[in-house]
């Protein structure tokens, strides 16, 4: 009888050491997950902030109807 106890004991450990040792892995599986959800709430954040604010650059009328300065190349 005490080498089954013995035995049972053995399994158990290994068992419970084969759990710790796969339960190491479970940020592999949520991390794409959680990146994917941040990026999303990111890009929503940003975007609908994006839309609500007025651009900080005012483009004047007179200044785009003028032809860009022209810098003349060296001979």
């Amino acid at each position: 009888m005490r080498g089954w106890t013995k035995l049972i004991k053995g399994l158990g450990i290994t068992a419970l050491a084969l759990l710790v040792m796969l339960g190491q892995f479970w940020i592999l599986y949520l991390a794409p997950l959680l990146i994917f959800v941040g990026m999303g709430i990111t890009y929503g954040f940003l975007s609908s902030k994006q839309s609500t604010s007025r651009p900080s650059i005012t483009p004047d009328s007179h200044s785009l109807d003028q032809t860009p300065h022209q810098v003349p190349f060296p001979d």
